[in-house]
């Protein structure tokens, strides 16, 4: 599988992915040329070993595998982050928790900020990227998830703070301004009637118990002491979550509830204080 130039691999990409997206994507990755470029250097030969690696990761692309798994690495809120199996992949839906964290943080110097269900460290590296007063801290459980949170913080030399603990167990050293909190909130059952591509990703990101609310009413219960007065608590939700989140936090004493919608319109994020803020 010899002798291939720029712009046959491309075709065999997009034949084999069904996506341009897709096949631009695997196509850099392989060769370290983008399809934009094509116009120039379409009709040059390609590496004499491309072809054999891209047909074998577009197979696995078309078996399911998530696309950043096999790139390795993704981006979010501008900043790379290496991805893999073991940890959730980050989502663009996410970078409205980090808008959030930021806005409320406006007014507060030297803010204390903890992330719960870290992952990849995608929310904290945003947030400490944006504000370079305040001590981020990123708690996560995994061990896997952990190896990918403590490279992110390198590669991004970030100072983020990693700790791996289990956020029932966790007591902050000091009062938090702001707490940050993209947990699992799949329902159980619904896991295995997703797209296979969410099967790859590790099922301890996913799966927030019966109606996927477990980790919501375990946050909202353990971290409000932790705030400081004034101090906020925003969560990511899921599609149709957002009331019931909200209720969540006023039965535990939240106030100045509020909810963002995404780009598409959906309730994204939901927020409250520990106490009223007047």
């Amino acid at each position: 599988m010899n002798g291939k130039t720029y712009r046959e691999l491309y075709d065999i990409a997009v034949e084999l992915t069904g996506s341009k997206f897709d096949a631009g994507q695997l196509f850099t990755h392989i060769t370290a040329k983008r399809a934009q470029h094509l116009p120039f250097i379409g009709d040059k030969p390609a590496p004499p070993d491309a072809e054999r690696l891209l047909r074998k990761m577009c197979d696995q692309r078309r078996s399911g595998v998530p696309l950043q798994y096999l790139l390795g690495e993704w981006e979010f809120y501008g900043l790379p982050l290496k991805v893999g199996r073991g940890v959730l992949i980050p989502r663009a839906d996410t970078e409205l928790l980090v808008d959030c964290a930021l806005e409320l943080m406006k007014e507060i110097k030297r803010p204390e900020i903890l992330d719960l269900c870290a992952g990849t460290g995608c929310v904290a590296i945003a947030i400490a990227a944006h504000r370079k007063d305040a001590n981020v801290t990123a708690l996560e459980v995994s061990d896997t998830a952990f190896d990918y949170l403590t490279k992110n913080i390198a590669l991004n030399s970030s100072g983020v703070y990693a700790v791996k603990e289990d956020l029932g167990v966790y007591r902050h050293l000091y009062p938090l301004d702001i707490i940050t909190c993209n947990p699992p909130y799949i329902p159980a059952q619904t896991i295995s009637s997703l797209q296979p591509e969410i099967w790859y990703e590790p099922r301890l990101a996913l799966d927030g118990g019966k109606d996927g609310l477990d980790f919501y009413h375990a946050v909202s219960r353990l971290y409000k002491p932790q705030l400081r007065d004034g101090g906020w608590l925003c969560f990511e939700v899921g599609i149709g979550q957002s009331a019931q989140v909200a209720q969540i936090m006023e039965a535990n004493g939240f106030t100045n509830i509020f909810t963002r919608d995404d780009l598409g319109g959906i309730p994204r994020v939901v927020g409250g204080a520990a106490r009223c803020r007047i």
